[in-house]
């Protein structure tokens, strides 16, 4: 007998049924992928806008300081104007003189306590004055110290600089002498004082003190990253 041959024929209903499956696998794979790609995007546009807020805020703030400092610069002009324009001085001398208590504000307020380590200069002072009140100088200064005071910094303090020295006088010299050095500008403490009596009643006075300087202030515009 013949064999016979199974059939492969599909019926039309069957051949609608697997399109029909096919249509729907294909329509929810793509409605999936839209719903993902949906909140992926939502999340990466949901952490844009948080990010671009952050950054808008930041540069706000950014603004109002801006601001702030301008009232600021124009408030210290006007008071700089002020404080140097004045017919005398701090000191009771006048700007525009050169004598010891001559000199704009500005100038004192310097000399006080300059921006930089010098230490010749600071003996120069100490010359000026013992030679200007007739004392006779024994010992001016001692070592300079090296890579004193660096670059300028943003974080200003005053830095000690030691001084010593030694003169010969009377005792009435030696009184007004430690007087002017009350009466300075530039700001220094006496740390010790030794003095010894010489023949004929005159005295030898040293003298052990300290004074500062300040480093030179910068002002920098920085930067901020914002996350």
């Amino acid at each position: 007998m013949p064999t016979k041959t199974p059939s492969t024929h599909r019926s039309v209903k069957h051949e609608i049924i697997n399109k029909d499956s096919t249509r729907i696998v294909t329509i929810v794979a793509g409605t999936v992928f839209l719903v993902v790609f949906c909140g992926f995007a939502f999340k990466t546009l949901f952490s844009q806008s948080l990010y671009h807020n952050r950054v808008i805020g930041e540069k706000e703030k950014a603004l109002r300081q801006l601001e702030s400092n301008k009232e600021a610069v124009e408030e210290l002009e006007q008071s700089y104007t002020a404080f140097v324009g004045e017919a005398e001085n701090i000191l009771s001398g006048s700007p525009g003189g050169d004598g010891p208590l001559d000199g704009d504000n500005a100038k004192i307020v310097l000399d006080a306590l300059p921006g930089i380590y010098d230490y010749p200069a600071l003996s120069s002072s100490f010359e000026k004055i013992l030679l200007g009140g007739g004392y006779t100088i024994s010992s001016l200064g001692g070592t300079e110290e090296q890579g004193v005071g660096g670059e300028a910094t943003s974080d200003v303090k005053p830095i000690n600089i030691p001084y010593a020295f030694s003169f010969v006088s009377t005792v009435e010299g030696s009184k007004d002498l430690l007087k002017t050095l009350e009466r300075s500008i530039r700001p220094m403490n006496v740390d010790s004082i030794a003095i010894q009596v010489q023949a004929g009643g005159q005295l030898e006075t040293e003298v052990t003190l300290h004074t500062y300087f300040t480093q030179q202030k910068t002002f920098e515009l920085g930067s901020k990253e914002v996350e």
